[in-house]
């Protein structure tokens, strides 16, 4: 339902460690919206250990870091032509200065030009990520079986709570 306004077309997807699948359900997530014929993009935002590239089979070249930076443009969307609704943004090379990059301004605005193409933006985020969290406007947690705390899943969303951000929810995975 948080889609379903036109001024809400991003989410976050956040975890409190890292290995807790939230790389996994993002890309999951992502598939899922693009078969029911939503527009999905999925960006890599960890900059610091990217996974996507992985998980779709995609070349990791200058990505959201190099769009950030100013050295590459949205040529770095990569589409496939099997899932026909599903765009994938790796994260590119990793910077020296990644929370700097996505605190700067060209962050938003590369969000909200993107925004104006899918249905549908999942950013798959550090751990505890709270800068893309904000610029989302949204987060879903994801916590891991026999590993994740419910108290440490709790005082997550009460960091995102206090920083404006809307929790959708959390989602236990099993891998």
């Amino acid at each position: 339902r948080w889609f379903d306004s036109p001024d809400r077309s991003i989410l976050a997807i956040t975890s409190v460690d890292r290995g807790d699948g939230k790389s996994f359900v993002c890309a999951n997530l992502g598939v899922a919206f693009s078969q029911i014929g939503q527009r999905t993009l999925v960006i890599d935002g960890d900059l610091r250990h990217p996974t996507q590239h992985l998980n779709f089979g995609l070349r990791n070249q200058m990505g959201l870091s190099g769009i950030l930076s100013g050295r590459a443009g949205l040529e770095e969307v990569m589409e496939f032509p099997t899932l026909p609704n599903l765009a994938v943004l790796p994260s590119g090379p990793q910077p020296p200065n990644p929370q700097e990059l996505l605190g700067r301004d060209i962050f938003m605005d590369l969000l909200q030009t993107l925004a104006g193409h899918y249905d549908v933006i999942l950013i798959d985020t550090p751990s505890a990520a709270m800068v893309i969290g904000q610029r989302a406007g949204a987060a879903l947690i994801v916590g891991r079986r026999n590993k994740t705390k419910a108290t440490e899943i709790a005082q997550l969303a009460s960091v995102m709570a206090s920083s404006n951000i809307a929790l959708l929810g959390a989602s236990l995975n099993e891998y």
